[in-house]
Parts: structure tokens; C-alpha cells; sequence
């Protein structure tokens, strides 16, 4: 029974700690009172400095933790946002690229597509040509002059060119003077170094023919006509010179000098 009445730990704490700390705070805060202290104006006081000691304290640069975080993080997002721009300035740039790229592409096929269109036609015109030659050193030089008159002037050169020596003096003879001019002409004006052909031509060709090719081109075309004419060695410039008309022999001739004396 004794040990039942005896008193706990909760009511002596509350006997004799809580019950006379209350009086005295209250003791103390009506003397307090009593001299002209504001009790409450001073607790608030008390508690705003307890509260401002608990804070945590501001980073080094005088801001608070989370005023550096807030920070740091507006910091990343500009960064992130610059990076976004970067990353999609270039893949506007390689977009751009890859168009070019495609362009070329296509430009490059479409130039090998002509490139091979072209060789096809030069060998069918060279297959062409080399028919007609193969036809045309079957004919009598009458025939095949009369067919290469009626040809286009640059095919006709190169049908010509492709003969043998005696069949091209033969057809250059019974050519209209006209016709042979303008074939003459146009195998200098493609090539300057085909001189030696049609000097090796004109040589089988009679020398009153080749006077008479030489004057109708020299008419039309002096230059290409001395061109010609100083491709013949001495011999044949001799017999072919005395057939030309005076005139034309001295504008060969002159034409020629200055050559024969370099």
C-alpha cells in the first residue's frame, strides 16, 4: 500500500519542476510589469533572435542556400538553352549540306549520263565515217567526189581525210573547185598540223589541178592557202607555181619568204 501512494516520476516533475517554474515566470513577469517592462514586447524579441539563430547560415557571397541553388540552376538552364540553339544551328547547317551534297550528286550524274551519251555518239560517228571511207575508196574518184559535195562540209573533211593519198588527190581533182576549197579550208582550220597531208595530196594531184585548187582557196582563204602551198617540198612547188596565175604565185611567194627565211 505504502509503495502505491508514493508519488511517480511524471508528478515530481510536475511538483517540483514545472509547477514552481510556472510561478516564478509568472512572478517575474508581473514584477517585470510592475516596473514598466513590456513582457510581451520583450518575448517576441526573444523569439525572433531564437529563430534567426536557427536559420541557416547565408553561403559566402551573402546569399542564402537557397538563393545560390535558384541560381546556379537559372545558370544551367541558359547554358542547357544555348547548347539546344548550338546543337540545332548545326544540324540546320549539315541539313544544308547534305542538300548541297544531293545537288552535286544529281549535277554529277547528269554530267556523266551526257558525258556517255556523247561518247556513244562520236563512235557511232566514227563507225559512221569509217563506213563511208571503206564505200567511198570502192568508187570511181568521180562518184565519190560527187557524194562528198553532197555532204556536210565537216563530215565531208573528215570522209576525205580518212582515204588513202592517191584516192584523196584522186577525189580532190574531180571535186567543183568551190567544194575542194571549202574541204581544204575547213582540214587546216581543225587541224594546222594536217598540212602535211594535203601537201603529200596536192603532189599526186596534176600540177594544173593543184594550181587550180591552190588559186580557188587562195581567193577565199590566203593565209590557208599559203599554209598549203609552204607545206609542198621545192619540187613540187615548181611545176604547181608556174600553173598559178601570176598574181596568186606572187602572193604565195610572199607569203612564203619571210618563212624560208627565219
Amino acid at each position: 500500500m505504502d509503495e502505491a501512494k508514493r508519488p511517480s516520476r511524471l508528478d515530481w516533475v510536475i511538483y517540483v519542476g514545472l509547477i514552481p517554474g510556472f510561478f516564478a515566470v509568472v512572478v517575474t513577469a508581473v514584477t517585470l510589469a510592475a516596473f514598466g517592462v513590456d513582457v510581451l514586447s520583450y518575448g517576441r524579441s526573444l523569439w525572433a533572435k531564437g529563430a534567426a539563430l536557427l536559420r541557416p547560415a547565408p553561403a559566402e557571397g551573402g546569399a542564402a542556400p537557397t538563393e545560390t541553388a535558384a541560381a546556379r540552376l537559372q545558370a544551367l538552364e541558359e547554358e542547357v538553352r544555348a547548347q539546344a540553339a548550338k546543337i540545332e544551328e548545326q544540324a540546320r547547317a549539315l541539313a544544308q549540306l547534305e542538300q548541297e551534297k544531293a545537288a552535286l550528286a544529281s549535277e554529277k550524274a547528269a554530267l556523266e549520263a551526257a558525258l556517255a551519251a556523247a561518247q556513244g555518239q562520236q563512235a557511232e560517228q566514227k563507225r559512221r565515217e569509217e563506213a563511208a571511207i571503206r564505200a567511198l575508196e570502192g568508187l570511181p574518184p568521180s562518184k565519190a567526189a560527187e557524194i562528198l559535195g553532197l555532204l556536210d562540209p565537216g563530215l565531208a573533211s573528215a570522209i576525205w581525210l580518212g582515204l588513202g593519198s592517191d584516192a584523196r588527190s584522186a577525189v580532190l581533182g574531180k571535186l567543183a573547185p568551190e567544194k575542194a576549197a571549202d574541204l581544204v579550208a575547213r582540214l587546216l582550220d581543225g587541224s594546222p598540223d594536217r598540212a602535211g597531208a594535203l601537201a603529200l595530196t596536192l603532189k599526186a594531184m596534176p600540177p594544173d589541178a593543184a594550181a587550180k585548187l591552190l588559186a580557188d582557196l587562195y581567193g577565199k582563204r590566203p593565209g590557208v592557202a599559203a599554209t598549203a602551198f609552204a607545206a609542198l617540198d621545192a619540187p613540187s612547188r615548181g611545176p604547181i607555181l608556174a600553173a598559178l596565175p601570176p598574181a596568186v604565185g606572187r602572193g604565195l611567194v610572199d607569203r612564203l619568204t619571210p618563212d624560208a627565211g627565219r
